[in-house]
């Protein structure tokens, strides 16, 4: 009777466990960003959207720029926040390493690039 016991705790928890792994949401690790996650990176889309996406960066570098606007003496200045995401992994079939920058200006993507050294 206690092996059979035992094995339905088993059985419970390992179901437990699938279930519990299906309700949470799936995000990309932080690392190599592939061909097809880059590609689908567009111009505009939100900072939200590229982290939900893509995991959370390896680096961030942020700055902030004010810029004063010309004409009228009332006119006040216009400030941009200016953020890069970094993702840094290797290429496993070459073993060649990708840096995957992605940069947002107030929250959405304005430019992405990609180096291999």
């Amino acid at each position: 009777m206690e092996c059979q016991e035992m094995n339905q705790r088993g059985f419970c928890i390992l179901a437990l466990l699938l279930l519990g792994t299906q309700a949470l949401p799936v995000f990309s690790q932080a690392g190599m960003v592939d061909t097809v996650q880059y590609g689908q990176i567009q111009l505009g889309m939100k900072e939200k959207e590229i982290l939900e996406r893509l995991g959370p960066p390896d680096r961030i570098q942020e700055k902030e720029k004010r810029s004063a606007r010309h004409g009228s003496p009332k006119a006040r200045s216009r400030t941009v926040r200016s953020k890069r995401l970094i993702y840094t992994g290797t290429n496993p079939a070459s073993g060649q390493k990708i840096t995957t920058t992605i940069i947002l200006e107030n929250g959405k993507v304005v430019d992405k690039r990609r180096s291999y050294d």
